[in-house]
C-alpha cells in the first residue's frame, strides 16, 4: 500500500507561507504605530513641560522677549510634529485595516485546503481499514 500524497499540498504550502508574510507585515506595522504612538506621547509631554515653565517663569519673574519668541518656535514647530504623526496614525491604521482583511482571506483561503487536506486523510484511512478489513477478515488474525 502506498503512503497518503496530498496532491494540494504546493498550494496548502503556498497559502500558509502567504498568510504568515501578512501576519509579519501586520506585526511590523503595529510595531511602528506602536512607537510612533510613543513618540507623539513623549513630544505632548515635552510641549506641556515647556509650556509649564514659560508660564511659570512669565508669571513670575521678568519677562524675556527671547525667551517668548524661543517658547512660541518650539511650540509651533511640535504641534506641527504632533499633526504629521497624527495624520501617519489615521493612514497607518487605514493599511492594517487593509492588511487585515487581507488576512482574514488568505486565512480562509488555507482554512479551506487544509480541511479538503483533512477530508483527504480520513478517506485514506477508512480506505487503508477497509483494505486491511478485506486482507485479515478472512484469515481469522
Amino acid at each position: 500500500m502506498k503512503k497518503f500524497e496530498f496532491r494540494l499540498q504546493k498550494l496548502f504550502e503556498i497559502r500558509d507561507r502567504k498568510e504568515k508574510e501578512i501576519k509579519n507585515k501586520l506585526g511590523y506595522l503595529i510595531k511602528v504605530q506602536k512607537q510612533e504612538e510613543e513618540e507623539k506621547k513623549i513630544l505632548i509631554n515635552d510641549l506641556k513641560r515647556k509650556d509649564y515653565n514659560y508660564r511659570k517663569n512669565f508669571l513670575f519673574s521678568d519677562f524675556n522677549i527671547s525667551e517668548a519668541l524661543s517658547h512660541e518656535n518650539f511650540s509651533r514647530v511640535n504641534c506641527k510634529k504632533i499633526q504629521n504623526l497624527e495624520i501617519k496614525k489615521k493612514d497607518m491604521d487605514l493599511k492594517i485595516k487593509r492588511i487585515k482583511k487581507n488576512l482574514l482571506e488568505a486565512s480562509i483561503q488555507k482554512k479551506v485546503v487544509e480541511k479538503i487536506k483533512d477530508k483527504k486523510i480520513k478517506e485514506y484511512s477508512q480506505d487503508l481499514k477497509k483494505r486491511e478489513d478485506f486482507l485479515y477478515g478472512g484469515t481469522g488474525l
